[in-house]
């Protein structure tokens, strides 16, 4: 098979998009001549997540695991069973970032495989923090109650939150890789792009001589990355800058973790970068009105109501924009008897 464009956007287009139940699976699909998606069901509200095997030597690179969550699992072992695949061949692990939908499996993949666990410090340290199995990191907390959260939202905020985050997920033993590395593969050396946003140590695999980018959830099909606020970091500003990296790349085909392949990255980051300018303007446009708490900015923001599940991401990533018109001088935010109101 050839790499060429016509030929890759016909095998793109054949995937197509799911419809109906949340736990059918695509069978296995070879998107890129040595590269493999498998498709993997997630829990009703987070849809669904792909992962790829890449050939390399004589066995496989895993970018990715999917959920500690039986049906992916099973659809996990089918897949590999389909493509005539067994565990050992799977010699390395790569985890684009922490968020349990690409590491859940992690650990049980590493045990079943033999295989390295390869994943960025940045996340590793988060992945612990999540873990605790007691509860979540107290900061998370604090952060919803400065924001003004109604106490019987913030509970069922974080009653859902723990399900995800501690799902009895197992942390696995990793060797932590960085910018500058590769990772060796059938298409040549794939090397690690450090694109901080979505999370702190997110990684890309880059292939300069295909032109081919993974790229985890920093560059999705269809929907932006969440921008999920932690303290003393400016996740939006880390995420603005890694796409002016990645627009700088030659990139023909982009292979997300969620929805399908596509191509022009460099229409959908100008896309994305929009949508945060938007989102900024209409922030500072609210606050220029009244002096408001996070919370009810996103009443302002959202007229639809969210769910728990999905007003805590809205929270999170409004306190990023926030934080980041804030280190640039734009708004500001004084503490009201524990809360925090920006003008």
């Amino acid at each position: 098979m050839t790499g060429d464009c016509n030929s890759l956007t016909f095998r793109f287009a054949k995937l197509g998009r799911l419809q109906g139940s949340n736990l059918v699976s695509r069978p296995p699909a070879e998107v890129y001549p040595g590269i493999f998606l498998i498709d993997l069901p997630l829990p009703s509200m987070l849809g669904r997540v792909n992962v790829f095997l890449i050939r390399s030597g004589d066995g496989f690179v895993l970018f990715d695991t999917g959920m500690n969550y039986d049906p992916c699992r099973a659809a996990l072992e089918n897949s590999l069973a389909t493509l005539g695949i067994p565990w050992h061949a799977i010699h390395t692990i790569f985890l684009s970032h922490f968020h349990p939908d690409h590491v859940g499996l992690a650990a049980f993949v590493a045990k079943q495989s033999k295989a390295d666990v390869r994943m960025h410090q940045s996340d590793y340290d988060h992945l612990l923090e999540y873990s605790n199995k007691d509860n979540l990191p107290r900061w998370t907390a604090l952060c919803l109650d400065k924001a003004g959260s109604p106490p019987e939202l913030r509970l069922q905020m974080d009653s859902e939150a723990s399900q995800l985050f501690q799902s009895g997920s197992p942390t696995p033993i990793v060797r932590f890789i960085d910018q500058g590395e590769a990772i060796p593969s059938i298409l040549g050396p794939l090397d690690v792009i450090w694109t901080p946003g979505h999370s702190a140590g997110h990684l890309c695999l880059y292939s300069r001589t295909h032109q081919l980018l993974l790229s985890g959830d920093h560059i999705l099909d269809g929907i932006t990355p969440n921008i999920h606020y932690h303290p003393n970091s400016d996740p939006l500003g880390d995420f603005l800058a890694s796409l002016d990296k990645t627009a700088a790349l030659p990139v023909r085909h982009i292979l997300p973790c969620h929805g399908v392949p596509f191509v022009d990255h460099v229409s959908w980051i100008e896309r994305v970068k929009n949508h945060h300018k938007v989102r900024c303007e209409r922030i500072i446009a609210a606050l220029s009105q009244q002096p408001l708490s996070c919370y009810g900015l996103s009443q302002q923001l959202w007229k639809r109501p969210l769910s728990p599940f999905h007003l805590r991401f809205a929270l999170f990533e409004l306190l990023a924009h926030l934080e980041f018109l804030r280190i640039r001088g734009t708004v500001h935010c004084d503490d009201h008897d524990g809360i925090n109101v920006w003008r």
